[in-house]
């Protein structure tokens, strides 16, 4: 490019993003959790002695959008990448809690905290995203478009034969989006569109 030669590199990081030559997100991953992880436990030495509701909202300003960040693009359905964010959440959990017995159940910390899984977050924050393409015609409106010409709420699947491609953005939010009942769909003002997936799902799950 421009008489000089670009370099072959198996990953490169792009906007805080690592994009590998597999287009694998595992290594964005761990990159992530690693950083969550160190801000998380530089919240547990300073804020020992503090609450629990002090501890959570520092967790979720601090520690939660660093994993979210950008997560629309790197949200996936490999089990190695929702288990390596889903821990950072366990690991916080147990922190706020003030509670390391592993005899105890992290899943009804949680629970007890409200907090939705992060794998969920990304799920809705995704649609939210399609919602916009929807309602604001962007530039994406015309990759995506409706499956019949009397329903305007739902959009025309895309067919992936590689799996990388299949739960890239357009394709599996596509198919996310589809699956919202018709009464989520028509609601037209975006954030109460996020605020009723987040219901629905939570009453699905």
């Amino acid at each position: 490019m421009e008489n000089s030669n670009l370099e072959n590199v198996k990953q490169e990081k792009y906007l805080g993003v690592i994009i590998n030559s597999k287009l694998s997100w595992l290594p964005h991953s761990k990159m992530i959790s690693g950083r969550a992880n160190f801000k998380r436990q530089f919240l547990e030495r300073n804020l020992r002695t503090c609450n629990r509701d002090i501890k959570l909202q520092s967790y979720k300003n601090y520690v939660r959008p660093m994993i979210e960040y950008a997560s629309p693009i790197w949200d996936t359905d490999s089990k190695n990448v929702v288990q390596k964010v889903e821990n950072v959440q366990r690991k916080a959990a147990r922190f706020i809690m003030n509670n390391y017995d592993r005899h105890c159940s992290v899943s009804k910390m949680i629970k007890e905290l409200n907090l939705d899984s992060l794998e969920l977050r990304c799920k809705v924050k995704k649609l939210k995203i399609m919602h916009s393409i929807k309602s604001e015609k962007t530039f994406l409106s015309n990759v995506t478009k409706p499956t019949y010409a009397r329903n305007k709420t739902k959009f025309k699947p895309i067919h992936a034969r590689v799996q990388s491609y299949a739960v890239s953005f357009i394709p599996s939010v596509i198919e996310q989006w589809n699956k919202l009942p018709v009464e989520i769909l028509n609601i037209n003002d975006t954030a109460i569109f996020e605020n009723s997936t987040l219901e629905y799902y939570r009453d699905l799950y």
